[in-house]
């Protein structure tokens, strides 16, 4: 395979595997700080990376910082872009839109969690889908926080 082939929509399942294997491969060669032969630039691989990042390594520093002005009397106001994926609202996937919302609540049970979108709105939404999901922040965002089959331990 030349720098240039790939395999995408139209190959095989098995093809697309092995050739998906294959940039990971070279993903986890570079993060191990090793010389890949090419470095692919795939969205796929930063979305559950960056997730799995800020879930052992940012968010556990930010409840330190936060633990740490806490003991010493100072209060705390925290911006966090990276609240709930308004490109999943857009869907207009509403089983989409309500795993996205009560996923991201979950946040919430500890308080002091103001719900926004992590983009602006765009007009690629329909304004049903944004009443859908502000509708179940509403209803799911009063505390104490009960999120049912979407409850997330903290």
């Amino acid at each position: 395979m030349s720098m240039f082939d790939t395999t995408g929509q139209t190959a095989d399942g098995a093809a697309r595997k092995e050739n998906t294997l294959r940039k990971l491969e070279r993903m986890n060669q570079a993060l191990r700080h090793e010389e890949p032969d090419r470095m692919p630039i795939s969205d796929f691989f930063w979305g559950g990376f960056v997730e799995r990042w800020r879930r052992e390594y940012y968010k556990p520093w930010v409840a330190q910082t936060v633990a740490y002005a806490h003991a010493h009397g100072l209060p705390v106001i925290y911006h966090g872009c990276g609240n709930s994926n308004i490109q999943v609202w857009e869907t207009g996937d509403r089983d989409a839109i309500r795993r996205e919302v009560l996923r991201k609540l979950n946040a919430a049970k500890g308080g002091g969690f103001i719900f926004q979108s992590d983009h602006s709105v765009s007009s690629a939404g329909s304004g049903h889908s944004y009443d859908y999901g502000v509708r179940l922040v509403r209803e799911y965002g009063r505390y104490p926080i009960q999120l049912g089959d979407c409850e997330e331990p903290l």
